[in-house]
């Protein structure tokens, strides 16, 4: 069971013990719990002074929740009141089962990526690079790797400032080696060590353009 809350009170009203052993009694010092508006009406969800018969007792909020739930509530936050995962709220993918994607930028780390997308993928923090591509809605990721074209030349990317190879491989959803392969007969290619700007790079499977021009 799942509680939306409707926060009536400041959330510090609403702090577990530090202590607790899992009983319904607050210490001394710790202010009441008040009442909270549920998506049902204007309800108990934890035993206080004044309270009905609770919605989520105290200790399911303990047993079924992070611990430091009751420190990090915020308004329509969903709670656990028995045991399970929370249903998700990400929206629906799209049509094909796939995701809208967002694209890492610099800086952007795994609690920027949460507050964007609520990505929790595992092993997202460990990968980030610069341009990949990430979910921000239910699916899976797309196919944005380039295509060679119909004539069987290579898709082409054409390098600015700034650019290297790990980056552009991220954001074409390849990887660093798949560039070299692509390029190794590109004339002009001098590796991903030696990249110059305005550089027209295989991003595919394909013939290379004949002529690289640095305009």
């Amino acid at each position: 069971m799942t509680i939306t809350l409707r926060i009536s009170v400041p959330v510090e009203e609403l702090s577990l013990p530090k202590n607790s052993t899992g009983n319904d009694t607050a210490s001394s010092h710790q202010p009441p719990a008040r009442g909270i508006d549920t998506s049902t009406g204007f309800s108990r969800l934890l035993s206080g002074p004044t309270a009905g018969p609770p919605l989520c007792k105290r200790t399911q909020l303990q047993n079924f929740n992070c611990a430091n739930l009751c420190n990090s509530l915020v308004r329509d936050e969903r709670v656990c009141c028995s045991s399970g995962t929370l249903p998700s709220t990400l929206p629906s993918g799209n049509s094909d089962g796939t995701c809208k994607t967002r694209q890492v930028v610099l800086g952007d780390d795994c609690g920027s990526l949460a507050n964007k997308c609520a990505n929790s993928k595992t092993g997202l923090c460990s990968s980030l690079a610069e341009g990949q591509h990430v979910c921000c809605i239910r699916g899976t990721l797309p196919d944005l790797r380039p295509k060679e074209d119909a004539d069987g030349y290579c898709a082409v990317y054409t390098t600015k400032e700034n650019d290297y190879c790990s980056k552009i491989a991220a954001g074409l959803m390849l990887t660093v080696e798949e560039l070299e392969t692509f390029d190794k007969n590109a004339w002009g290619w001098n590796g991903c060590k030696l990249l110059y700007p305005k550089f027209n790079m295989c991003v595919s499977k394909g013939a290379a353009p004949m002529l690289q021009l640095f305009l």
